[in-house]
């Protein structure tokens, strides 16, 4: 090897930082499900649950639905974007991505068609702003779970850094959205969908797409000048 080769590698190896290994997923996966109940708990403590929280669950299907659909969403979200943070762990990724899907299927679909045919129909229509009222408390329940998954996938090396920084930002929103359900009290079917089932989308603009222009700049630093 010629001098300024060697000289080379030297510098090379001096400019290397030590890897510091990702925590298992499952670990993390319970964590961030552990700080979304902490953030519910917390919400339902300040807010108050509905008092007749099993009664509306038994007597509004579409409401029941989008509940179950915003706990599969968090949690196929949360799982996909963990695993697809770390290499080699892309089937767990596509299998919790299709678990994301199915929560959105019953949250969206399923919720939408028994909204608008069920009783909820006939609920009188709550007040404008109240849709985005329950989005932003949703957004903000969501925080500290947010936080650490998408501090997580940041951290990480996703093969697919916006779906994963998307399902990441959605699966947290659904945790949020999950946890405001428990409060809100009115049950028409254009607040359940759009202050509800649709809440989770909310956090691709509002956490993905910031986090996603973080992670671009730390993977192509500007040039010195």
């Amino acid at each position: 090897m010629s001098p300024s080769s060697e000289r080379l590698v030297e510098s090379l190896a001096h400019n290397l930082q030590p890897v510091r290994p990702l925590p298992p997923l499952r670990r993390m996966a319970l964590l961030v499900l552990a700080l979304g109940g902490v953030a519910a708990g917390a919400g339902v403590a300040y807010l108050g649950a509905n008092p007749h929280l099993v009664e509306a669950a038994r007597r509004y299907p579409a409401f029941l639905a989008i509940w179950v659909g915003l706990l599969v969403v968090a949690v196929g979200g949360v799982v996909a974007a963990l695993a697809g943070a770390v290499p080699g762990r892309e089937p767990e990724a596509r299998a919790a991505f299709g678990v994301t899907a199915l929560g959105a299927a019953i949250a969206v679909g399923l919720g939408g068609i028994l909204a608008f045919s069920g009783p909820e129909a006939g609920v009188p229509a709550a007040p404008a702003a109240a849709s985005g009222l329950c989005a932003s408390m949703a957004a903000l329940l969501a925080l500290p779970a947010a936080a650490v998954v998408l501090g997580f996938v940041l951290r990480g090396a996703p093969g697919r850094p916006l779906a994963s920084l998307a399902a990441a930002a959605t699966g947290a929103m659904a945790l949020g959205s999950f946890a405001n359900h428990m409060h809100c009290v009115q049950f028409d079917a254009a607040h359940l969908l759009m202050g509800h089932a649709l809440a989770p989308l909310a956090g691709v603009v509002l956490l993905a797409m910031p986090a996603w222009f973080v992670l671009r700049r730390l993977a192509d630093p500007p040039a010195p000048e």
